[in-house]
C-alpha cells in the first residue's frame, strides 16, 4: 500500500534514461497505469502498474536539449513537453509520434507545461518570465500571454516558473522564482474576445455609444482633434468607418447620442453647442445650436421616438429640443439644480426626464407638458461633498432609476411612487463612481469607477439590478488611465468602454473575469528565503492581486522585496487575507517588512489578522496598511486599522496606553477599552485593572500606576481593595496614620467623641471611662474622685474627708476641717466631717477619727463644738480639770493667772 507503507519502492529503475543523465521530469498517466519520464532530449513511457524492466516506448529525440517538464492530457492519449531548447511539443503517448512543434516558445528555458483539465489548452511558463496559453491542438500563436508575470528578474532570480489550471479551468495558479504565489483568470489579462483600439493621437474618449443595431459605435474625445468617429463595432483594429476632425472646433466634445432609428448621433460640447449630424455622413452637421447652454454642454439624450432632444450643462438648465428644429428649445427649466447638472436621461415612455445634479440632488421631470414643477425629487440623493451625483439612468421598462456618485456609492430608486431607495451600495467601488446604465434586458447595471488624481483602482462592474449586495462580474484596471463612459450594447452581451488613456474597448460581458475571485488556502507550510528583485515586483514571500488568501499556522521566513519595494514576506492589492497562527521571521522590506496592504478589492474591504507573531522583521514598518486589518490582539493590546505597525511583537503591534484597559481583541487606539476604573490603576499593557491596595482609594478614572492610588488621610480607612474613597472612622474610633486599613476603637481611659477622630482625647481629671470605643468619658460618682487624666475608674473618697463637687475641686476629695473628723469612707457631703465635742479640738485637717479629738487641758477649756485649740482660761478664772467646757471663778482670798489650772492664795 503505497499511502501507507514506505519502506521500499514497489518498483524501481535504476539508469532510468541509461546515459541520457538524470530524470528531471515524471509524471503518472491520468488513468495511472502509466508513467513518463524525461531527461537530455530523452523521453520514455513506462508501465507503471507492473514492470519498469524496459520503457513500453521511448524517443531519444524528443527534444535537442533538456527537457524540463512533461504533462499528460486529460484523456492520456497526448503527451506535452517543454525544454531549455525553448521549444513546445505534443505527441501520441502510444508511440511518442509528434503531433505538435512550437520552436521557440519562449524565449529564455521553458520550465513548466500543463494542460487545462478540459484538455483544450496547454500554459507554459519559463525563464523569460512570460506566461502563455496554446490551443492543444494549434501551437501557432499564444492564445492568451502574460510577459513579465513574476515579480523575480532573469538576473537576480532566474525567473523560472511553475505553473497549472484549476481544476474547472477557469484559474492558472503560478509560483515563480521570486517565492510568490500568484493566481490568474485563465483569460490573463487580455482576452482574445476583448476588441481594443488604441487611437494614435493624445486625448481623452470622453464619450461611447452603441448603434440601436449594435454594429456601430460612436465614440467622442477632446483636444487636439475634437474627433466624432464611427467604428465597427467587430473589428476595432481598421480604421473608423466615418470620423469628423474638430466637429466642436477646438472645443472638446463631451457626449454622443444615437437616435433610437440609427439614422442621427446628437453632440454636446464645451462650446455649450449641440449638434445633429447623419450617422451615416459626419461630413456636417444636419442641424446646429451654437449656444444651446451658456456654459459648457455635459450631456445630451434622445427621447424613445427620436422626435426630440434633451440637453443639460453647467448654467444649471435643463432644455428639450425639437430634434428635427434647433431653433429654440420647446421646453426650458431654468436653475433646474443649483449648481451644475452632471446628467440626463428620457423615460423609456418619453413622457418623462431625469436629472442629476452637483447640488446632491435628483429630480425626475414632465417631458411633455412642462419642467415646472419637478414630479419627483431626491435632495442628497448623494453625498455633495465628492461633488453629488455623477450619473442618472432609468432602467428599460421605466420604473426603476440607478444613480452613482462620487461618494462610490450605486443606489437603485423607484421612479413612481416618489424616489424611494429600493436597493443601496454604499461603497460599490474604493473611488468615485463616473458611469452607470442598465443592460437593455434590465437585469444587469454597469459601473465605473475613475480612479481619481491619486491613483486610485479604476474598475469596471457588473451587478444585478435587483441584487447589489456583491458584484457579478467586474475587469480590473480596463483602462492605464481614468474611465469617462461605459455602454451595454443592445444585445446585453458586450460592454464598451472609453477614458483618458484615449482608448475604445469592447468587453463581451461573459468575458469579464473575476466573477469569483480565487480563494486560497494555506495550511502548515513554510515560506523562506524569497526575494522580490525590482519594484513591480514587491511581496518577497507572497504576492496577492486578487481574490483571498488564507495562512493558518505558517511561517513566512526570510523573505525580502528589494529596491525599494515593500511587503518583505507578503504583498496584497486589490484582495484580502485571513492569517490565523501565521509567523512573519526575518523578513526585510523598506516599508511593511512582515505584510504591505496596498488596497482591498472595495472600498468597505476588511483583511483580518489572527494570532499572528512577527519578530526580526527588518524595514521602516513590521506591517503596512493602507486598507482597513481587523486584528486580533492580545487583551492589553491594540494595533490601527490603518497605518504603519513596527518592531517585534505576537498579536498586536502596541500595548494600551498607561491608565487605560485593553479588555477585547479588537481595539484600534492607544485608549482600547477606556479609562481605567475609579479604585484601580492600570499598567501599560494592562488587560485586567489592578485594584489600589488597602487603605488606600482612587476616586478618578484613568489612573496609570500604584503611585497614583492616594492613602487615606489620619480619620479615615479602607479595608477593601480597589475602592473609589476611604471611610471616615465613625465616633468612638479613631485613626492616627496614613493608608489605614481600619479604625482602631479608643481604648478605655479615653474618648472619641465624632467620626473622623485622629486620635484618642484622654477623660479629663474627675472623669473616667473604662469601656473601649466610647464618645465620651462619664463624671466620677459621688463619694468617689479620680485626679489624673485618662483613667478607667474613679478612687473611693477615704475616711478624713469627703467628694461631692469631682470635677470643681480639682480632684474631687476635700479633707475634713480643723476641728472635724470623718471616720468613714466614701462621703461626699460636708456634713460627714464631725465636730470635735466641746472640751476637745482637734488643729489637723483630715482627721479620720473622733480620738484625734484631744481633751483640753488643766487651765484651758473648750465651750465650742468644733474647736481647733482650747482657750486658756482667763485671768480670775481656772480649771483644774481636763476636757472642761468652761473655767471657774477663782475663790475668795486666791488669785488665779490666765491659765491657771488652780487658784493661788
Amino acid at each position: 500500500d503505497v499511502a501507507s507503507d514506505l519502506t521500499s519502492p514497489l518498483l524501481e529503475r535504476l539508469n532510468a534514461h541509461d546515459n541520457y543523465g538524470a530524470v528531471t521530469s515524471a509524471a503518472f498517466s491520468p488513468d495511472g497505469t502509466r508513467l513518463a519520464t524525461a531527461s537530455f532530449g530523452s523521453l520514455r513511457v513506462w508501465n507503471a502498474a507492473s514492470d519498469l524492466t524496459s520503457p513500453l516506448v521511448e524517443s531519444t529525440a524528443a527534444h535537442s536539449d533538456v527537457i524540463n517538464s512533461v504533462a499528460w492530457s486529460p484523456d492520456s492519449a497526448r503527451i506535452a513537453t517543454v525544454s531549455s531548447d525553448l521549444s513546445l511539443r505534443v505527441c501520441h503517448s502510444s508511440d511518442l509520434r509528434p503531433l505538435l512543434n512550437k520552436q521557440n516558445a519562449h524565449s529564455n528555458t521553458i520550465y513548466s507545461v500543463a494542460f487545462s483539465p478540459d484538455g483544450i489548452r496547454i500554459v507554459t511558463s519559463g525563464e523569460d518570465q512570460a506566461l502563455r496559453v496554446w490551443s492543444s491542438s494549434d501551437l501557432s500563436s499564444p492564445l492568451l500571454e502574460r510577459t513579465h508575470a513574476y515579480g523575480g528578474s532573469t538576473q537576480t532570480n532566474g525567473g523560472s516558473a511553475s505553473a497549472a489550471f484549476s481544476p474547472d479551468s477557469s484559474r492558472i495558479v503560478t509560483i515563480g522564482a521570486d517565492c510568490a504565489l500568484r493566481v490568474w483568470d485563465a483569460a490573463l489579462d487580455v482576452p482574445s474576445q476583448v476588441l481594443e483600439k488604441q487611437q494614435d493621437w493624445t486625448g481623452t474618449i470622453s464619450a461611447v455609444a452603441f448603434s440601436p443595431g449594435g454594429s456601430r459605435i460612436a465614440t467622442v474625445g477632446s483636444t487636439p482633434y475634437s474627433r466624432l468617429q464611427v467604428w465597427d463595432s467587430s473589428d476595432l483594429s481598421l480604421s473608423p468607418l466615418l470620423e469628423k476632425s474638430y466637429a466642436h472646433g477646438s472645443s472638446d466634445i463631451s457626449w454622443v447620442a444615437y437616435s433610437p432609428d440609427g439614422a442621427r448621433l446628437a453632440t454636446v460640447g464645451d462650446d455649450g453647442a449641440l449638434r445633429v449630424w447623419d450617422a451615416s455622413d459626419l461630413s456636417s452637421a444636419t442641424l446646429e445650436r451654437p449656444n444651446a447652454h451658456s456654459s459648457s454642454s455635459f450631456q445630451v439624450d434622445f427621447s424613445p421616438d427620436g422626435s426630440r432632444l434633451a440637453t443639460i450643462g453647467g448654467d444649471g438648465v435643463v432644455r428639450v429640443w425639437d430634434a428635427s428644429d434647433l431653433t429654440s428649445p420647446l421646453l426650458e427649466r431654468i436653475g433646474a439644480h443649483s449648481t451644475s447638472i452632471n446628467s440626463v436621461f428620457f423615460s423609456p415612455d418619453g413622457t418623462r426626464i431625469a436629472t442629476a445634479g452637483g447640488d446632491s440632488a435628483l429630480r425626475v421631470w414632465d417631458a411633455v407638458s412642462g419642467l415646472t414643477p419637478p414630479l419627483l425629487e431626491r435632495l442628497n440623493a448623494h453625498s455633495s461633498y465628492f461633488g453629488g451625483v455623477s450619473a442618472v439612468t432609468f432602467s428599460p421598462d421605466g420604473t426603476r432609476l440607478a444613480t452613482v456618485g462620487g461618494d462610490s456609492a450605486l443606489r437603485v430608486w423607484d421612479a413612481v411612487s416618489g424616489l424611494t431607495p429600493l436597493l443601496e451600495r454604499t461603497n460599490a467601488h474604493s473611488s468615485s463612481i463616473s458611469a452607470v446604465t442598465f443592460s437593455p434586458d434590465g437585469t444587469r447595471l454597469a459601473t465605473v469607477s475613475s480612479g481619481g488624481v491619486d491613483g486610485g483602482l479604476r474598475v469596471l462592474r457588473v451587478w444585478n439590478s435587483w441584487d447589489l449586495s456583491s458584484h457579478l462580474l467586474e475587469k480590473l484596471n480596463p483602462h492605464s488611465n481614468y474611465i469617462t463612459s461605459v455602454a451595454f450594447s443592445p444585445d446585453s452581451a458586450r460592454l464598451a468602454t472609453v477614458g483618458g488613456d484615449n482608448a475604445l474597448r469592447v468587453w463581451p460581458v461573459t468575458h469579464l473575469y473575476l466573477q469569483f475571485p480565487p480563494a486560497i488556502e494555506l495550511t502548515s507550510v513554510t515560506i523562506a528565503r524569497c526575494t522580490a528583485g525590482n519594484q513591480r515586483a514587491r511581496g518577497g514571500g507572497l504576492s496577492l492581486r486578487v481574490g483571498t488568501l488564507s495562512l493558518a499556522n505558517s511561517n513566512i521566513t526570510a523573505c525580502m522585496a528589494t529596491a525599494s519595494a515593500s511587503g518583505g514576506g507578503l504583498f496584497v492589492r486589490n484582495a484580502t487575507f485571513d492569517l490565523q497562527g501565521a509567523a512573519f521571521l526575518d523578513n526585510a522590506a523598506t516599508d511593511g517588512a512582515a505584510i504591505s496592504y496596498e488596497s482591498g478589492p472595495t472600498f468597505d474591504a476588511v483583511s483580518t489578522l489572527r494570532n499572528a507573531r512577527f519578530e526580526g522583521n527588518a524595514g521602516n514598518s513590521t506591517v503596512f496598511s493602507a486598507a482597513a486589518i481587523s486584528w486580533e490582539c492580545n487583551l492589553g493590546n491594540w494595533s490601527p486599522v490603518l497605518g504603519d505597525v513596527p518592531g517585534d511583537f505576537e498579536g498586536c503591534g502596541y500595548r494600551c496606553a498607561a491608565g487605560s484597559v485593553g479588555t477585547l481583541t479588537s481595539h484600534t487606539n492607544p485608549t482600547c477599552g477606556g479609562p481605567c476604573p475609579v479604585g484601580h490603576f492600570c499598567l501599560e499593557g494592562s488587560a485586567v485593572p489592578t485594584p489600589c491596595a488597602l487603605g488606600y482609594y482612587m476616586p478618578a478614572t484613568g489612573a496609570a500606576s500604584a503611585e497614583s492610588c492616594i492613602p487615606c488621610s489620619p480619620g479615615s480607612s479602607q479595608s477593601s481593595a480597589g475602592a473609589d474613597s476611604c471611610n471616615d472612622c465613625p465616633a468612638g474610633t479613631f485613626s492616627d496614620q496614613l493608608n489605614a486599613i481600619g479604625c482602631t476603637a479608643c481604648p478605655a481611659g479615653s474618648f472619641c467623641p465624632s467620626q473622623s477622630t485622629v486620635r484618642a482625647l484622654e477623660c479629663p481629671a474627675g472623669r473616667y471611662q473604662s469601656a473601649t470605643g466610647q464618645t465620651e468619658c462619664s463624671p466620677c460618682p459621688p463619694g468617689r474622685f479620680q485626679p489624673e487624666r485618662g483613667r478607667m475608674s474613679c478612687d473611693r473618697c477615704d475616711a478624713g474627708g469627703y467628694c461631692n463637687d469631682a470635677e470643681g475641686c480639682g480632684g474631687g476629695f476635700t479633707p475634713c476641717p480643723a476641728g472635724t473628723y470623718n471616720e468613714q469612707d466614701g462621703k461626699s457631703l460636708p456634713e460627714a466631717c464631725q465636730q470635735c465635742p466641746r472640751g476637745t479640738f482637734s488643729a489637723a485637717t483630715g482627721a479620720r477619727s473622733r480620738h484625734t479629738c484631744t481633751s483640753c487641758r488643766a487651765g484651758t477649756f473648750g465651750g465650742a463644738l468644733g474647736s481647733i485649740m482650747c482657750e486658756d482660761c482667763p485671768a480670775g478664772k481656772y480649771q483644774a480639770a481636763t476636757g472642761a467646757t468652761e473655767c471657774h471663778d477663782c475663790e475668795q482670798g486666791h488669785y488665779c493667772a490666765k491659765g491657771a489650772s488652780a487658784p493661788l492664795p
